[in-house]
């Protein structure tokens, strides 16, 4: 991980991750790394390090979830006809420091 003021880089064996709430500093940084890597641009993640991940920037809202690796946990281990437990996180749990809203925050 590589964190210099607000930018947040991110790398996972080929995989980069770019935090930063300035959507210029963003194409900033791709445009050096396309110069320096042959990389395709995906625009917002949809699944990262076997997560799926689904934004809702109107409701700043970011959903994970794992399902294709517990199915495969299972399966690996032959649990696959498990019971599971649906487990909530109450709404009003605070995650973060302090909050941050999709305007202050741009994740490509």
């Amino acid at each position: 991980m590589f964190i210099q003021n607000s930018v947040i880089i991110t790398v996972y064996v080929n995989n980069f991750l770019l935090v930063e709430k300035n959507k210029s500093a963003i194409q900033n940084i791709k445009q050096c790394l396309n110069n320096m890597f042959k990389m395709s641009d995906l625009s917002f993640m949809s699944y990262y390090l076997d997560m799926k991940v689904k934004q809702n920037c109107t409701e700043c809202m970011i959903c994970l979830t794992q399902t294709a690796y517990i199915n495969k946990v299972l399966q690996t281990f032959q649990q696959s006809q498990a019971v599971s437990v649906n487990t909530f996180i109450n709404s009003d749990a605070v995650l973060m420091k302090e909050f941050i809203t999709q305007a202050d925050i741009t994740v490509i």
